[in-house]
């Protein structure tokens, strides 16, 4: 390989090495910890002064003057890259916002909470009260939950599937700050929710009438049981983390939980063509 070329290479690398330190130090501003930012520094400084040293920067016309000049360099680069360093170091309020963040986020005032359209609420609700493909469904007056001193109607219904000789719960929360925690108590198969359905399939099952419409294939169901699959139909919007926090409190009670917000309504009409 020519001198030139490697000479032209090692810059490219020294220079790289420097510009890639001084971008990593700008980006990770308020993120990066103290040891990172010690680190990026050193090799951002020992990248200029290998660049200098390469570019004969250092190197002064008298033999005798090129150790003072390079040490003057360097001491000007140390200078400037411990600046940028202490310029992004943590404050103690940056590391006490890291150690705490639900301490932080209370500082941040939350955005208003947009009730959903009325259009998006009869078509949630339409979707709630869609029949089964296969079995019955059985409709009882909403369910009053109470949460923190407010009483919320909530609708409830059931599924039984002539196949499994099983009932799903299905469960409408209306917009509601409070939707998370009261998915959260529904978890709970001792919530009286539970009891309630299970009443009422009881004595939809015992004194069902002739005159009750069924659909054809539909098999005369003798006390059926609970699932285990409860479907949560919720007209605000919920975070994946707390979707996730709910469904594992869910599956701590050997139960299941599918939940069907305005997202589950566009995807059934896409599936349809609509």
């Amino acid at each position: 390989m020519e001198k030139q070329t490697a000479r032209g290479l090692r810059l490219t690398c020294w220079w790289g090495l420097a510009m890639g330190a001084l971008l990593a130090l700008i980006a990770g501003n308020g993120t990066l910890a103290k040891s990172s930012i010690a680190v990026l520094a050193i090799l951002g400084a020992l990248g200029v002064i290998l660049a200098s040293w390469e570019h004969e920067w250092l190197r002064a016309p008298v033999p005798i003057g090129t150790p003072v000049r390079a040490g003057i360099a360097v001491i000007v680069i140390l200078v400037f890259w411990g600046a940028v360093a202490v310029s992004i170091w943590p404050s103690s309020d940056t590391k006490e916002a890291a150690t705490h963040p639900a301490a932080a986020s209370e500082a941040t005032i939350p955005a208003p909470l947009l009730p959903p359209s009325r259009k998006k609420l009869d078509s949630l609700m339409a979707a709630f009260k869609e029949p089964p493909d296969q079995g019955m469904r059985i409709d009882k007056k909403p369910m009053g939950f109470i949460k923190n001193g407010e009483s919320i109607p909530i609708p409830v219904a059931a599924e039984i599937d002539n196949r499994t000789q099983t009932y799903s719960i299905l469960l409408y929360i209306p917009s509601t700050p409070l939707t998370e925690e009261i998915c959260l108590e529904l978890a709970d198969p001792k919530t009286k929710a539970y009891e309630y359905v299970r009443r009422f399939v009881k004595s939809w099952d015992s004194f069902m009438d002739d005159d009750t419409p069924l659909p054809e294939n539909f098999m005369t169901i003798r006390d059926p049981k609970f699932s285990g699959t409860v479907i949560i139909y919720h007209e605000d919007k919920m975070t994946l983390a707390a979707k996730g926090k709910i469904d594992e409190q869910f599956r701590k009670h050997g139960m299941a939980v599918i939940f069907r917000g305005w997202d589950y309504v566009i995807v059934q009409n896409n599936a349809r063509g609509y």
